[in-house]
């Protein structure tokens, strides 16, 4: 099937892949797949991932195409995938603009659609959800190493299916990967049933003296203190997976964490019923994202005022649902 995708793809003799800053589960999937399926069906491609991944994805990275800068390469056309805005873009520096054709790929509701080709459906549990539609509807051969590293992405952006972004069309998108050979059982045991012990007794740690609540238990928080990370030898990139602890508490329906950053604190939020919304706080404070998954930063000097504006913010979103069902 032709599309304007895959004419993209015709026309380019190096491609690059980048995926946001601070890559998630979705993001590292979303980017070792897209260039392991271009290089295995003849393209020249490379993705650029500056930093590490998670060690909970570092096992999904293809071992060829990744580079920590491209910045000795010359692409005429360059890949976003899984990344809302622009600034976001981890690039390593490198001169994006400068590419003919840039193809932004996206499941953000709140996508800026910067780039000469945007291929965005809200709908899609998650980015690698898209990207395999694009890649199967254009015809191209997806391995089994290629399926599983998409299956990955879906799987930890709709946690396990558990949240509400899980439709039947990625229920049906998940079966038609593990029938191409996606490993279901390695992403399990990988990624949710092979926690670090010093990360488990970081959780029981925070758990237990760090953890927030207010506005009756409705919202609960913690604050990742750099130096309590050092004492448990836990790299702040491993820390996706700390803002479940507040998020599973019965009761909760906002849940948050907050992490000193230059001039602020850095925010992810996540909320767990409609019509609650962890995007609409999250755009409130200079950050956005999906309705029940998002972040933000906080310019402050101090932790005690960020956490007054966060819990304003906060305050506001729960306020707007009570007035709404009164």
């Amino acid at each position: 099937m032709d599309s304007a995708f895959l004419s993209a793809l015709r026309t380019a003799e190096t491609i690059l892949v980048a995926t946001h800053e601070r890559p998630d589960g979705d993001a590292i999937a979303s980017l070792s797949a897209a260039v392991s399926i271009l290089r295995d069906n003849g393209f020249h491609a490379y993705g650029i991932l500056p930093s590490p991944a998670p060690d909970f994805y570092a096992s999904f990275v293809p071992q060829n195409g990744i580079l920590v800068s491209a910045n000795d390469l010359k692409a005429d056309l360059f890949i976003t995938v899984d990344c809302s805005t622009r600034a976001r873009v981890a690039a390593a520096d490198y001169p994006i603009e400068q590419c003919p054709t840039v193809i932004n790929i996206d499941h953000h509701p709140d996508n800026e659609r910067f780039g000469t080709l945007v291929q965005l459906n809200p709908a899609a549990a998650a980015a690698a959800e898209e990207l395999y539609t694009l890649f199967r509807d254009a015809g191209f051969r997806i391995s089994a190493e290629n399926a599983t590293r998409l299956l990955l992405g879906i799987i930890t952006d709709s946690g396990c299916f558990r949240f509400d972004n899980t439709s039947a069309d990625t229920l049906r998108t998940a079966a038609e990967l593990m029938e191409l050979g996606a490993d279901h059982h390695r992403i399990i045991v990988s990624v949710f049933s092979s926690r670090p012990e010093n990360l488990v007794r970081l959780e029981a740690e925070l758990g237990s003296k760090h953890l927030k609540t207010a506005f009756g238990g409705k919202f609960a928080w913690m604050y990742l203190d750099p130096e309590v990370l050092k004492q448990f030898g836990v790299d702040i990139r491993n820390t996706e997976s700390l803002i479940e602890l507040p998020r599973n508490i019965a009761g909760v329906e906002l849940a948050a964490t907050l992490r000193p950053e230059k001039d602020g604190f850095k925010l992810s939020l996540r909320a767990k019923n409609t019509p609650y919304s962890a995007g609409r706080i999250a755009r409130r404070l200079n950050g956005g994202g999906h309705e029940m998954a998002a972040g933000g930063f906080i310019p402050a000097d101090n932790l005690r005022t960020a956490e007054q504006i966060l819990l304003q913010q906060v305050e506001m979103e729960l306020n707007e649902h009570e007035k709404q069902s009164q």
